[in-house]
């Protein structure tokens, strides 16, 4: 029962406030990706001398959230636009049924073609210490 309650407070929220429920939604959601990625990390990685144990980073988890919250409202714009511009028009003319691929072409080609480069020049800004982004190392870094 309280996962309705939930999903009603969310979509009071959204319904008053949709840019700032994008924003600190995607950003909690980037922040707890984070989080599981790292403990993963510290379960599989191996430990022997050629790896040492890597402590949790809490700045790391802060950047996942902030890029979130400065993502969230940007992509929820570009995903209103991608419906405006592209709708998924039903075949059979129901609410119901299958979906235009001509039309889910167009708007995953738009999506590919202009958000995806942005989403990549903005990679960086995810590396483990902004010192980095200009260090040799930035190629070998693994993005979690």
């Amino acid at each position: 029962m309280a996962s309705f309650a939930l999903a009603r407070v969310y979509q009071q929220s959204f319904e008053s406030h949709p840019y700032g429920t994008l924003a600190v939604t995607n950003g909690t959601l980037n922040a707890i990706g984070d989080v599981v990625a790292q403990i993963t990390q510290s379960l599989f990685q191996p430990q022997d001398e050629y790896h040492s144990p890597v402590a949790y980073d809490i700045p790391r988890t802060l950047r996942f959230f902030a890029f979130g919250l400065g993502m969230g409202p940007l992509i929820g714009r570009w995903n209103l636009f991608l419906e405006q511009r592209f709708p998924l028009r039903f075949l059979n003319g129901h609410k119901t049924g299958s979906v235009s691929v001509k039309a889910l072409t167009k708007r995953v080609a738009s999506d590919q073609i202009i958000m995806a480069p942005i989403g990549v020049c903005l990679r960086p800004l995810r590396a483990h210490t902004f010192g980095l982004i200009r260090s040799p190392r930035l190629s070998s870094l693994q993005y979690s």
